[in-house]
This record gives C-alpha cells, sequence and structure tokens, in this order.
C-alpha cells in the first residue's frame, strides 16, 4: 500500500517578504526605464531623418544620371 500524498497547504495570507516586494518594485521600475527609453528614441533620432532620407534620393539621383548617360 503506498502512503496517501500529504495535501498542499494554501499559502497563508498577508503580507510579502520585504526582499519579495523589492523584487517586484526593481522589476517595474526596470520596465518603466525601458519604455521610457523605446517611447523617447524616435524623438531622439528625429534629427538624422534627413539623413535617412539623403540615401534614397542619391540613390534615385545616382540612377537617373546613369539613365541620362546611356541615353545619349
Amino acid at each position: 500500500m503506498s502512503s496517501p500524498t500529504p495535501k498542499a497547504q494554501p499559502a497563508p495570507r498577508g503580507r510579502l517578504p520585504f526582499g519579495s516586494v523589492m523584487m517586484i518594485g526593481a522589476a517595474w521600475l526596470m520596465f518603466a526605464m525601458v519604455a521610457v527609453f523605446y517611447s523617447m528614441l524616435p524623438l531622439i533620432l528625429l534629427p538624422g531623418l534627413p539623413f535617412l532620407f539623403l540615401g534614397v534620393v542619391s540613390l534615385v539621383t545616382a540612377v537617373t544620371q546613369e539613365a541620362e548617360k546611356t541615353r545619349r
């Protein structure tokens, strides 16, 4: 015969240990910092936006000039 397995006791209700509260708080703080960083990233990169289009404009200009050369 097998012995009956002990039933799991429910966790007592009450306050969480201080270490657990600190870990939860640190996790929420890290989440908030990442969210703020990624929400500010587009604003930080906004001054570089013309350089993004500069590459495309340069490519279109070069292709157009090359087509003009071959047409002549």
